[in-house]
């Protein structure tokens, strides 16, 4: 065989685990892009906060939906946003303060709410697994199922 087919057989077949790296579902990649987050919609299906796992019903669960330059839903009872940004090396943050509305709500739905909040508000961590999404700050963790 000559070098020329060799080194042809060789860049073809990188190109071909690089290819088939590319398809990979982004629960077998390392690192979250922004691109996997863009357009989706997420609802919250378990809350952490301060190592307690928070009851709520589903009918006051959070959502959570990324656009290109912000994020936000319904945390419970209010609508929240704020700009995001997501480093390379896959660190999620908030990249300025959550604007929320100011509805009063009852006691329990608010207590949830604002424990969302602080938790989401403090994430840092974010991991993408098939249909789940996991934030993790410092105060708990966030857990959402896709909510097409």
């Amino acid at each position: 065989m000559t070098p020329f087919k060799q080194l042809t057989i060789l860049s073809a077949t990188v190109l071909l685990i690089i290819g088939l790296a590319a398809c990979q579902p982004s629960s077998q990649r390392d690192s979250v892009r922004k691109s996997d987050l863009v357009g989706t919609k997420w609802q919250l299906t378990k809350l952490t906060y301060q190592s307690d796992v928070i009851e709520f019903s589903e009918d006051i669960a959070p959502l959570l939906e990324f656009r290109d330059d912000l994020v936000g839903g319904n945390s419970g009872c209010n609508t929240y946003r704020s700009g995001w940004q997501l480093g390379q090396d896959g660190k999620f943050g908030l990249s300025g303060p959550i604007a929320q509305t100011r509805k009063g709500c009852l006691d329990t739905i608010m207590q949830v709410e604002n424990q969302y909040i602080e938790v989401f508000s403090n994430a840092h961590t974010i991991v993408l697994s098939d249909s789940t999404l996991i934030m993790s700050s410092t105060e708990g963790e966030l857990i959402f199922a896709d909510a097409k």
